[in-house]
């Protein structure tokens, strides 16, 4: 094509006119310098636009090519023609070929114009990519000889184009894995794109929102309204909207899910990005550890005790009337709350005994965080409290504190009586003539008092801790649980124990079992009298009585046998001067 045109130029340049034509010469003169000023256009156009035209013989598919494509491919034009079909095989890549081929056939069989895009390489090596029209070339019968068309750079547009199906495709995969449901919206409120988290939120199919249902349809009445409003300020730039709203959807199945919605407008379009975070089951679970905190300052309120619980930030959070009335302030629990720590014990400060000492000694509590429990304090007045320190941690973060105060005032006194009590019967114990000791269930001695010890010739500690049948000589097993039962006493008259040298102590024993509330037997009370001067009368009474009776039964047989013969005197009177001697002996 580029030749044809030299080479008709170079003609009229060589022919010899006459003075007729001399007008005409002028004329053609004139023409070649607009063709030539045409032809720079075009190869500007061409260099500017990044094309070039090209022809293909139907047979040979021998190219002919504009300066413009020589150039985009890197090649020289003044170098040589590419015009043969394998110079113009090694430009088109291996890839697309047969798809550049089958298109310049298609056109010659059909007559039909096509476009495609292929990828050829450079002359640097470089690929590109084309953009290629092709059109039947004809004759004056409309014949097809051959094809032309143009090719087109577009290696830029195609590499942007690219960019913004990765950029698309990676926005769509963002927009599908969110992690929240996600919507798409039009200026007419109409769903263009939903992910698949909105759809199970919303019970719908893709198929059955994107381009046929408005968000409007899912909305409860009561809350339609005020989302229309906010869309209508969205659109309108009327003030600002709240970006973030709660609402309640209503799904396909009929059911309400509370929503909190945050839409956000795409700059530059009519459209809006909604993403939708369902709340339902974050509020019954809100709703539940509302009803037990309240359940929780319920108790508290109530309680007997005074309280007092203190956040993190040293803010009061809660005090009951007990603490108010405790610590005799005029004000209503709940005008105590938001008081700071240092303001709360500027009120109570005064109530204390030392109000100075405690002050001081409350500040180094809270800072050693460590639990106090039982802890006795003294306020004025007399009264006594037990005061406890609660720590409040989660996950080993700090979450407040709580103080408890109880009053023990009364309890207190009842101890003091009580301890009184003890004292004194304890000392009517150990005092007592009586020994007196404790078993358990097993037999084990857990007391006894120092006249049991004395009795058996041991210390109270060489006792304690010991089994019962160590200083015993019965065989019976008195302390055996089968043999007691409630409200039953038991004397065991003539009790022999073993004192430290296995001699017998002789006693009278009393037993009295102990049960608890549950009516378990737990063991036993003994009480134990020494009969040990009583036993020894009685056994000397009865050894003189026995000698008494022999003297008896002599004195008898001696009088028999006086009576019998009164002729042996002197035997006789022998007989009773022996008697005599006998009884003065054992008298």
């Amino acid at each position: 094509m580029k030749n044809n045109v030299k080479n008709k130029i170079s003609d009229l340049e060589n022919k010899k006119f006459g003075p007729e034509l001399d007008n005409d010469a002028e004329k053609i003169k004139k023409l070649e310098i607009t063709l030539k000023n045409i032809e720079n256009k075009f190869k500007e156009a061409e260099s500017i636009a990044h094309f070039g035209f090209w022809e293909l013989d139907p047979v040979t598919l021998v190219p002919t090519w504009t300066d413009g494509l020589y150039n985009i491919l890197g090649y020289d034009p003044a170098g040589g023609d590419l015009n043969q079909y394998y110079d113009q095989k090694k430009i088109i890549h291996p890839d697309d070929w047969d798809y550049f081929y089958n298109a310049t056939q298609t056109v010659i069989n059909t007559g039909k114009n096509t476009e495609i895009v292929i990828m050829v390489i450079r002359q640097d090596s470089s690929v590109r990519f084309f953009h290629i029209i092709a059109k039947p070339k004809n004759d004056e019968n409309g014949k097809v000889i051959g094809v032309k068309g143009t090719a087109q750079d577009i290696t830029e547009l195609k590499t942007i184009e690219n960019r913004l199906k990765e950029s698309e495709t990676f926005y769509k995969t963002l927009f599908e894995h969110t992690g929240t449901a996600s919507i798409l919206v039009d200026d007419d409120t109409t769903i263009i794109m939903a992910n698949t988290q909105f759809e199970k939120l919303s019970g719908y199919s893709k198929e059955e929102l994107e381009g046929k249902m408005s968000w409007k349809e899912m909305v409860l009445k009561e809350d339609l309204e005020m989302i229309e409003n906010y869309h209508y300020m969205r659109r309108k730039g009327i003030k600002n909207p709240p970006g973030s709203y709660e609402t309640q959807l209503i799904n396909k199945e009929g059911n309400i899910r509370i929503i909190l919605t945050n839409v956000t407008r795409i700059p530059g379009t009519k459209k809006s990005i909604a993403s939708l975070t369902d709340l339902t089951e974050l509020k019954k679970i809100e709703e539940t550890l509302q009803t037990t905190l309240n359940r929780f300052y319920s108790i508290l309120s109530n309680m007997r005790a005074s309280v007092l619980l203190v956040t993190e930030e040293s803010i009061v959070e809660f005090a009951n009337q007990a603490f108010c009335d405790y610590f005799h302030l005029s004000e209503p629990p709940e005008d105590l709350t938001g008081l700071t720590a240092s303001e709360m014990l500027k009120k109570i400060k005064n109530v204390y005994h030392y109000p100075d000492d405690e002050i001081t000694h409350i500040q180094e509590i809270v800072s050693q965080w460590e639990p106090v429990i039982g802890e006795e304090v003294y306020l004025k007045g007399g009264k006594t409290c037990i005061r406890d320190f609660i720590p409040i941690s989660v996950r080993g973060k700090p979450y407040g504190r709580l103080w408890l105060h109880l009053d023990i005032t009364e309890r207190v006194k009842m101890e003091k009586k009580l301890s009184d009590s003890e004292r004194h019967y304890r000392y009517i114990v150990e005092k007592s003539s009586a020994g007196m000791f404790l078993l358990d269930k097993k037999g084990i001695i857990r007391y006894l008092n120092e006249q049991m010890a004395h009795l058996l010739n041991y210390s109270k500690n060489e006792m304690i801790g010991r089994h019962i049948r160590n200083f015993v000589e019965e065989k019976e097993e008195f302390y055996n649980p089968k043999n007691q039962s409630p409200n039953q006493i038991i004397r065991f008259d003539g009790f022999k124990f073993l004192n430290r040298h296995g001699e017998k102590s002789w006693t009278i024993l009393t037993v009295s079992p102990i049960f608890n509330s549950e009516k378990e037997y737990t063991g036993f009370l003994g009480i134990v009298t020494d009969i040990a001067l009583q036993k020894g009368l009685e056994e000397a009474f009865l050894e003189r009585e026995d000698i008494l009776t022999d003297i008896i039964y002599d004195m008898m047989e001696i009088l028999n046998n006086m009576v019998i013969d009164e002729n042996e005197t002197e035997f006789n009177n022998k007989d009773i001067s022996n008697t005599f001697k006998k009884i003065m002996k054992n008298s």
